[in-house]
């Protein structure tokens, strides 16, 4: 997956005059901070730090966040959603994708404490085509103070890569005042960790207890069959075509990189059933594919397509970790 025209001239603009041997060590900064266990707004408190963070983490995110709104589109074709509520926006990354795949935007409420993440979502955006990018609001709310909520009306909620980084209590309080303000979809999405996969879990069953439907990755709403897991965590993959400042900043030699994330969507609209989600690389023999898949039960079961049924195995062999199956697909 590729970005945009407009949101590649925004970042090239915006890291224009960096060095990348600065980069190179701002990201080797930021990466330990990580390893170390803080997350985004607490890594990111310099200039240094956000042009690391915009010219080596943003594409990646903003794939996943892309690859996440394009099923829910296909999901729910009927649903377009004009009002965007991003909740610890950071640098907007969440807002680009959503336009990417909708269009229709019309405006949008950004949320982050982060001084150096607002301005520099307030950079970014200046090179924005949609008219979206010329509606936004910037709002300073920390998560951790007490707060009446986000408000209610937005037709799309998304909070991406913040959870992880609030208390307990802050985080329980973060899901449910975004899923009240979520008329129509609400997105969280954390890293593919083990961490990850546990904040997205709490999210998940929080957002159950309010009759949410979960739209992905789960075919069901029932008890996750990786909880307690000591070595599976439901994760996914998405394949990122690295730009170059990502490759001068890292170091790197791959024109790619796979970015893992956890995830979970919930829907205040009817969508269409699935069978279930493809949960690891399909492995494909001379003879079949044989593909594990977490199926409308909440269980993991595995199932083969022999490639004598030419269409079916035609079909499968184009899905991938982390697609869903259509409900007319297993039999």
């Amino acid at each position: 997956m590729q970005l945009p025209t407009d949101l590649q001239l925004a970042i090239e603009k915006f890291l224009a005059g960096s060095k990348p041997s600065q980069i190179t060590r701002s990201f080797a900064d930021l990466s330990g901070k990580y390893r170390a266990g803080a997350l985004g707004q607490r890594c990111v408190q310099t200039s240094d730090d956000v042009v690391a963070y915009v010219a080596t983490r943003m594409p990646s995110i903003y794939c996943v966040v892309r690859a996440i709104c394009e099923e829910v589109s296909e999901r729910l074709p009927q649903f377009r959603p004009r009002r965007l509520l991003d909740i610890g926006s950071g640098p907007g990354t969440a807002l680009w994708a959503a336009q990417s795949v909708w269009g229709g935007l019309g405006s949008a409420r950004m949320l982050d404490c982060n001084r150096v993440f607002r301005e520099c979502g307030m950079s970014l955006s200046e090179y924005g085509t949609a008219p979206v990018f010329r509606q936004l609001a910037w709002e300073t709310m920390d998560l951790e103070q007490p707060h009446r909520g986000f408000g209610d009306g937005c037709d799309l909620v998304t909070a991406c890569y913040v959870l992880s980084e609030l208390s307990d209590a802050s985080r329980q309080r973060t899901v449910l005042a975004a899923w009240e303000a979520a008329s129509g979809v609400l997105i969280v999405v954390e890293p593919g960790t083990p961490k990850g996969f546990e904040t997205i879990l709490a999210a998940r069953a929080a957002l159950i207890d309010q009759g949410a439907q979960i739209l992905g990755p789960c075919a069901a709403g029932g008890a996750c069959p990786m909880k307690g897991s000591a070595i599976r965590w439901c994760h996914f993959s998405e394949r990122v075509e690295r730009t170059s400042w990502q490759r001068r900043g890292k170091g790197a030699t791959l024109a790619f990189e796979d970015e893992k994330y956890s995830y979970v969507v919930a829907s205040r609209l009817p969508a269409r059933q699935i069978a279930g989600r493809i949960v690891d690389v399909p492995r494909t023999s001379k003879f079949d594919i044989s593909i594990n898949i977490c199926d409308s039960q909440n269980q993991i079961g595995s199932f083969r397509v022999s490639k004598r049924d030419r269409e079916r195995f035609a079909r499968f062999k184009r899905l991938k970790w982390g697609s869903y199956v259509p409900a007319d697909q297993v039999k």
